[in-house]
Order: C-alpha cells, then sequence, then structure tokens
C-alpha cells in the first residue's frame, strides 16, 4: 500500500482510522476555516487554524513553550488567508478532493512522521510538525513576516 492509499480510500475519503481523536477534530476544524475563508479546499494555513481551534496537550504546550497566543494567532491567520467576498464554497468534507495538494503533501509528510516515531494514529504532533517541515511552508513563511523566529518554533516542536 502506497503512502497515498495509507490514509485515503479508493473512493477518496480519508481513512480516519489512520488519525488521533485529537487530529481528527483538528482536520474537521481545517475544513471549517477552508469554508469560513471562502477557499474551495484545504489548505496548509487551514490546518494550522484546526490545530489552534483544536489545540490538545501537545500543541498548547507547544504554544506556551513559544510563549505564542494561539488565539491571536488563529485570528491573525482567519483574517490572512480570508477570501469570503472574492470566493463562494460549498461543503468541504475529509477527502482527497477537499485538500490542496500540498496539504496532501503535508498529509502524507506527518504519516511518515508517525511511521517513523512507532506507528499510528497520526497525532496533532506529527500534524503541526508537518505544517513546518513540509516544504515550503507557507505557516513558517507568515509567522517569519510577521516577526517571529521560526527557528526557534521549530525546535520546540512536539515529538509526539
Amino acid at each position: 500500500m502506497s503512502r497515498g492509499e495509507a490514509l485515503f480510500t479508493s473512493e477518496g475519503r480519508l481513512r480516519q482510522e489512520c488519525f488521533s481523536l485529537a487530529a481528527l477534530r483538528a482536520l474537521r476544524a481545517a475544513c471549517d476555516a477552508a469554508m469560513r475563508t471562502g477557499w474551495p479546499t484545504v489548505r496548509t494555513p487551514h490546518l494550522f487554524i484546526g490545530l489552534l481551534e483544536e489545540a490538545d496537550e501537545a500543541v498548547v504546550r507547544w504554544l506556551d513553550h513559544n510563549q505564542l497566543d494561539g488565539s491571536r494567532l488563529r485570528q491573525n491567520f482567519l483574517e490572512l488567508f480570508d477570501m469570503s467576498q472574492q470566493l463562494q464554497t460549498g461543503p468541504i468534507h475529509l477527502h482527497r478532493a477537499g485538500f490542496s495538494q500540498h496539504l496532501l503533501e503535508v498529509l502524507q509528510f506527518a504519516y511518515q512522521r508517525a511511521v517513523q516515531r512507532g506507528g499510528l494514529p497520526v497525532t496533532t504532533a506529527d500534524l503541526l510538525a508537518a505544517v513546518f517541515l513540509c516544504e515550503p511552508s507557507v505557516v513558517a513563511e507568515c509567522l517569519r513576516r510577521d516577526g517571529y523566529d521560526v527557528s526557534l518554533l521549530l525546535r520546540h516542536l512536539p515529538t509526539s
């Protein structure tokens, strides 16, 4: 089974059993963020928003360690990526067709990270690391432009 096949059924639905419950909540929140901001597909900034909206212990520890305000970051990204005035979108589901090509690569990166650390499920820590480490990272670039030292943020990514 290839990496892509591991994450999606032949019909394109996300294999939810490959993800922790917290990671699934973050992915659903990412779909909601994409719809709220008017995007036709979920992109990596939406996943970052979803991780911030549904922050579990690993994400909260990362935010705290880096002295970041998750609510403010989430709001900044929602505003930065708001296309709702220009684009109209329908429902977005946990389906391959609803994810941008780069987000598919990010999910595969997170899957590989989970396998390397000992196996499934993919966790929020895997997703957060993938958002930053799967190049090019739009999220890292946005934070860099806002004056954040992304190298410090990367040093403190959660491991599990």
